[in-house]
């Protein structure tokens, strides 16, 4: 099954692609990819710039944290794929401030309540590392705008929370023995075959059952059965076929920015905005 925020993309680059016909260049870029923008245009050989597509209601600007028993603040993970940027360096003064309240974060997650102008300033330093020009959303219609008009469309907030890690493609060498013996002790007939999709081998089970979106605990990971649009084109084997995900073992705490649309219609300078960098230079 593709997931919402996939289809969304799908819907934008489309949209894009039909009112845009003699653009050089549209591309789906980022998908899974986080450190990506989402799609990316080029309009000549010399003139390129990026989109990122939001849900109405979505997420972004997500760091790791994590509490430091000895001095009592908090330290930027060396793992975050962002530098420290200053905004981030200002969020982290204020939870330094209030320690006792943040280092026992969980899975609910607690708001971080500093001046929103941080959180809109931490939005421009993360889009602008990955050369986002315009954001677009969907909601009776489409909606693009630049990124400095970002504040104007979308009310933000700010949480730290604890948070998985997310999944990535088992391991042939390292992981299958563990699929099959975990597929044996869970009584899930079927077979499993590595395949070359979407750029990156990728795992598969063929089998009657209909398991889409169980996970499989095991001694070392947790999978996840997913039917998605790489299952979609394998060729069947038997009644389902499913791409096996490897779970994270990693639950950190994150601060993460929670978006919620507040201007649910096109401003036309915007659109202007856009239309003028459709064309050629």
């Amino acid at each position: 099954m593709v997931n919402s925020w996939e289809e969304l993309e799908n819907r934008c680059y489309e949209y894009l692609k039909k009112l845009y016909p003699k653009t050089p260049s549209i591309e789906a870029y980022g998908k899974s990819d986080s450190t990506k923008a989402d799609i990316k245009v080029e309009v000549s050989a010399s003139d390129e710039f990026y989109i990122e597509v939001k849900a109405t209601s979505s997420q972004c600007c997500q760091f790791v944290l994590f509490p430091n028993r000895n001095t009592k603040q908090f330290d930027f993970s060396s793992g975050n794929k962002v530098p420290c940027f200053d905004n981030c360096k200002n969020i982290i003064s204020y939870m330094n401030g209030f320690y006792k309240k943040y280092h026992r974060v969980g899975k609910k997650g607690i708001p971080i309540d500093v001046d929103k102008s941080i959180l809109y300033g931490l939005v421009q330093d993360f889009y602008s590392l990955k050369k986002v020009k315009f954001f677009m959303t969907e909601t009776n219609d489409f909606i693009i705008f630049p990124s400095d008009s970002f504040s104007r469309y979308f009310d933000i907030n700010c949480f730290y929370r604890k948070k998985t890690s997310g999944s990535s493609e088992p391991n042939e060498e390292n992981n299958n023995t563990e699929i099959i013996e975990g597929l044996k002790n869970n009584d899930i007939p079927g077979t499993i075959e590595y395949h070359s999709v979407g750029k990156k081998i990728r795992c598969f089970l063929h089998t009657i059952q209909d398991i889409n979106k169980s996970r499989m605990v095991c001694n070392n990971y947790t999978y996840q059965f997913k039917e998605n649009k790489y299952s979609q084109i394998i060729e069947k084997k038997s009644s389902y076929v499913y791409e096996v995900r490897r779970l994270s073992n990693t639950s950190n705490p994150n601060v993460i920015c929670q978006l919620s649309l507040k201007q649910d219609f096109q401003d036309k300078h915007d659109l202007e905005s856009f239309k003028k960098n459709m064309r050629k230079k």
